[in-house]
């Protein structure tokens, strides 16, 4: 408790610093920002006739695992002495000490501002030294966290800029991912953030308006968990479905977690269900526990299939 709140103070002298440096079109993990602002980015730089038609699909390997230390330490404003504790900390799992010898923490509380910080400057590569060059190929960023699109209007230009990106992010100390990181056009559709965005092609064999809708991941997963819910549950009202503490629903079926989830949906950013106060931040804490279960604290993943959120439970 005492390191987590240490990381909440520096944490707090760090931001300010973070959002003077930030990429203007970087929108995961910062004040005032979220998924659907990146959308919506998306949908400027995509609607228009004359918009760009071919899209970088970018996806870093192991971002959060894979960060250099030495760049770190280099880089990050802070006590160099307390970063490079906190880092190489380690971790316990089932009784076992691992040491830590690159990335940082994805459970820490300053790790965020920190992977937005390494990535900060990626933009200014992609747009390269010409703004002339930058308009007249129609080259737009777009990055969430370690997920990035970058938009041109030939192939061949996004193909000139991946030897760039490469080598900013070895520096750093991660890559790439080659499954991942592909060229798309438009009309073929991409799945960014949870969200599909594509044109079609129309009769006259010219590209239809921008349609933004929900991937086909996304409507799986939510089928997917109605379905478990429903079975699981054969008989409850929608309220008590609502309401029933259950296992923890994961894509791969019920997880091994022992403390159950109150599986309760979130429809807006202010909502209140029964004694789960939900503010407008990321963070949910229970102020009466139920019968026989400890006081808990439950976190948002705002990037989990864009705007459809799912719930965690952690013990406090």
């Amino acid at each position: 408790m005492e390191d987590r709140g240490r990381q909440a103070v520096h944490l707090q002298a760090l931001t300010p610093i973070a959002e003077t440096t930030a990429d203007p079109n970087s929108y995961g993990f910062r004040p005032k920002r979220r998924c659907a602002d990146a959308i919506d980015q998306c949908f400027k730089i995509l609607r228009q006739k004359t918009s760009a038609t071919w899209i970088f699909e970018g996806d870093i390997a192991g971002f959060f695992d894979n960060i250099a230390f030495s760049w770190i330490e280099r880089n990050i404003p802070m006590d160099k002495q307390l970063l490079s504790k906190w880092l190489r900390s380690g971790y316990m799992e089932e009784q076992a000490f691992y040491p830590t010898t690159q990335g940082v923490p994805q459970g820490g509380l300053i790790s965020p501002v920190i992977g937005n910080m390494t990535l900060d400057g990626l933009e200014n590569v992609v747009r390269g030294k010409s703004e002339w060059f930058r308009r007249q190929n129609n080259i737009n960023f777009v990055r969430y966290a370690d997920d990035f699109i970058i938009t041109a209007n030939n192939r061949e230009v996004l193909i000139q800029l991946t030897p760039q990106i490469e080598a900013f992010l070895a520096e750093r100390g991660v890559s790439l991912s080659k499954e991942k990181t592909k060229i798309t056009h438009i009309s073929e559709g991409i799945d960014f953030l949870g969200q599909n965005i594509r044109k079609h092609v129309c009769a006259n064999g010219q590209l239809g308006k921008i349609q933004i809708t929900p991937s086909k991941a996304s409507f799986q997963y939510i089928k997917d968990k109605v379905r478990f819910l429903t079975k699981r549950y054969r008989g409850a009202t929608p309220k008590e479905l609502i309401q029933t503490n259950s296992t923890p629903y994961c894509a791969a079926g019920p997880t091994t977690i022992s403390t159950s989830s109150v599986l309760r949906p979130l429809v807006s950013s202010t909502a209140m269900y029964g004694d789960d106060s939900i503010d407008g931040a990321n963070v949910v804490t229970r102020t009466k526990p139920d019968a026989g279960l400890p006081n808990a604290i439950f976190s948002r993943d705002s990037r989990a299939n864009g705007a459809l959120a799912t719930r965690t439970r952690t013990q406090a």
